[in-house]
């Protein structure tokens, strides 16, 4: 056969080949971008959530907190509503992965809100028992639970990320696919969750604050009493003065103190 018609019918031959290998590429190709972009479109919508007003008021914490779950919860059922049904399987089990890592985020702002709700209760902020033994105690149990979950906060948030990176580590995934979701999101998405969260902050600067507080004015108890309007009356303007630095530490509705005689 003339070499030349070897090298067309080679070419004609080929041609299918080439084709089915270049599509199978293309479409390998486009199955990872779709991947990546599942993840990038993850990030935006922890990040526009992080960006809803995650602060509560101490009058209304249950409420506000309620408030911020609805709004997150909004932004969530359109991000997942856009990647139902995915064809890609390392989608749906990321879909899966995030879910989960989310729901532990969401927990971890509920228990949060328990945790520290006594601080802002009226047990709490009971001028009138501030003398009392039982609630002394009561207070200071319960400033060191909260300081306890605190402490350990931040550990719960590594744990939730951690078990993320686990189920992918022990998908089917290719290679390519793990690396990518378990190193170059997960590594990184820790201190985005964070800005999910509430600020932790403020909450054990005022422990601190109320621990001392409580524990001068307790171990002080014989040099005041309580008046009716919530005022602490101190017995003279020495005993008042030894107090006053911590007193005055204290919020607006605890600084309410007066001298029973001020010429002492």
């Amino acid at each position: 056969m003339n070499k030349r018609l070897v090298k067309i019918a080679l070419i004609v031959v080929l041609i299918p080949v080439v084709a089915v290998v270049g599509y199978m590429g293309f479409s390998s190709y486009n199955k990872f971008r779709a991947f990546q972009q599942y993840y990038v479109d993850a990030t935006k919508v922890i990040q526009e959530i992080a960006r809803i007003n995650t602060d509560v008021s101490e009058e209304n914490l249950k409420a506000d907190m309620d408030e911020w779950n609805r709004k997150a919860n909004e932004k969530l059922e359109a991000f997942y509503g856009k990647y139902s049904g995915s064809e890609i399987q390392a989608i749906t089990n990321s879909v899966e992965y995030t879910q989960a890592l989310l729901r532990d985020v969401f927990a971890l702002r509920l228990d949060y809100t328990d945790a520290i709700e006594p601080l802002y209760s009226e047990r709490m902020q009971d001028h009138q028992t501030i003398r009392e033994e039982v609630e002394y105690n009561w207070r200071m149990k319960t400033l060191e639970e909260i300081s306890r979950y605190i402490t350990n906060y931040d550990d719960k948030l590594i744990d939730s990320v951690d078990a993320f990176r686990e189920s992918v580590a022990g998908s089917n995934w290719s290679d390519q696919y793990r690396e990518y979701a378990w190193q170059d999101w997960g590594r990184d998405i820790k201190p985005q969750l964070i800005k999910m969260l509430p600020d932790i902050s403020g909450a054990e600067s005022k422990i601190a604050k109320y621990q001392r507080f409580f524990a001068l004015m307790y171990n002080n108890r014989e040099f005041y009493y309580v008046n009716e309007k919530g005022e602490f009356v101190f017995s003279n303007q020495r005993y008042l003065n030894d107090c006053l630095s911590t007193i005055n530490t204290m919020e607006s509705s605890w600084r309410k103190y007066t001298v029973f005689n001020p010429m002492n």
